[in-house]
């Protein structure tokens, strides 16, 4: 009498475990690029909102504004023009400091700024100033690794978000 064996065989089992590893270590490696993009674009974001907020507040109370980006400490703040004194982050509470490379924005980078010294001023009356000069061509603020950016456009001071589609 034949008798047949069900189940696997330890080789069968071994190729299983193996393509599953693989299978495993890929989706891994796009969750956390999918998430480091994430990031990236929200980061970009975050900033748009807040120079619109740097900006308004200047046109609220009459008194320039001015934001500092240091691209070498990965982070901007958001300054009283006369005084150097901080504004109060809405959101956060305390000095208007936005720091980037830890807890939200983990995988974010400030890349460059078009301002000459990383400073810009919004006036009373929300027009940007960068070296005490108007700005008189589109220049981009704020870029963060992945290519978004924030863009102020010159005499009116409107803000533009630039969405680096290809790196999605």
């Amino acid at each position: 009498m034949i008798r047949k064996e069900s189940g696997a065989s330890l080789i069968e089992l071994i190729m299983v475990l193996v393509i599953s590893s693989l299978l495993a270590a890929v989706a891994a490696q796009r969750l956390l690029r999918d998430a480091s993009q994430s990031q990236q674009r929200n980061a970009a974001r975050t900033a748009l909102r807040d120079f619109e907020y740097a900006r308004n507040q200047a046109m609220i109370h009459g008194k320039a504004v001015k934001i500092k980006i240091d691209v070498q400490e990965n982070r901007y703040s958001v300054r009283w023009a006369a005084t150097g004194i901080y504004l109060n982050n809405p959101v956060a509470g305390g000095p208007f400091v936005r720091q980037f490379g830890k807890d939200a924005f983990l995988h974010v980078r400030i890349v460059d700024t078009g301002l000459p010294n990383g400073e810009l001023v919004f006036t009373f009356t929300g027009k940007p100033v960068a070296a005490s000069k108007a700005l008189t061509a589109i220049t981009t603020a704020i870029q963060f690794n992945g290519g978004h950016r924030v863009d102020v456009m010159p005499h009116t001071g409107q803000l533009k978000l630039i969405i680096n589609s290809a790196a999605e």
